[in-house]
């Protein structure tokens, strides 16, 4: 593993830079994501994926209430329109 700041090899144990004194904290998460998902492009894909679906939930309950408001004003305007006074 590298330093970032000053590029110097460094062990994935350490938390500080040997030659530049750099805090290495960024490096150690970098190191254990690459360790759980295998490679930094699966994690930063399935943040991706995340970003996604809840992006859609988010879409889809804004539907879901346009549509709700929609039937509420439609059922609104066909009652008034019933109820008017002089109509059979």
């Amino acid at each position: 593993m590298h330093c970032k700041n000053c590029g110097s090899s460094i062990q994935e144990t350490n938390n500080f830079c040997g030659n530049c004194g750099k805090k290495l904290i960024e490096n150690n998460i970098a190191s254990a994501s690459t360790q759980l998902y295998g490679k930094k492009e699966d994690s930063i894909n399935s943040v991706k994926r995340g970003t996604k679906i809840k992006t859609m939930k988010k879409i889809a309950t804004i539907l879901y209430v346009i549509n709700f408001i929609m039937q509420i004003a439609t059922i609104f305007i066909v009652y008034n329109a019933n109820c008017q006074p002089g109509r059979y």
